[in-house]
């Protein structure tokens, strides 16, 4: 007569179906998001910033300074490359992060509708 008790049980999870073992994320991929984050959010942030108050507040085609950038209520004149620089930088940390977001979500299961 072999009874097995509900304290034998519990400490027997690993029988349970509805449990998944999930892997933990690599040190390497944390590092990336972290990485990602930190060109996300500080790097735009001080870039958005430093050409909201260092940049001309009416356009100067004669300098190349015609792209706007409006930061709370004032406007700054961006050149090209400071456009692609500040915009750049969004979309690097932003893409990386939802790569990663979409690895980890692909290393769970999921599939895409």
């Amino acid at each position: 007569m072999n009874q097995h008790s509900i304290v034998d049980e519990i400490r027997d999870i690993d029988h349970y179906p509805m449990t998944p073992r999930l892997k933990p994320q690599s040190r390497f991929i944390k590092i990336l998001q972290w990485n990602f984050l930190a060109i996300w959010v500080l790097s735009t942030m001080v870039l958005w910033y430093h050409y909201a108050g260092t940049r001309p507040k009416t356009p100067r085609p004669e300098t190349g300074n015609i792209y706007q950038l409006i930061t709370h209520g004032s406007s700054a004149y961006l050149t090209l490359s400071d456009c692609v620089r500040l915009y750049g930088t969004m979309g690097v940390g932003f893409g990386g992060n939802l790569a990663l977001y979409i690895v980890y979500l692909w290393r769970r299961g999921w599939v895409a509708p």
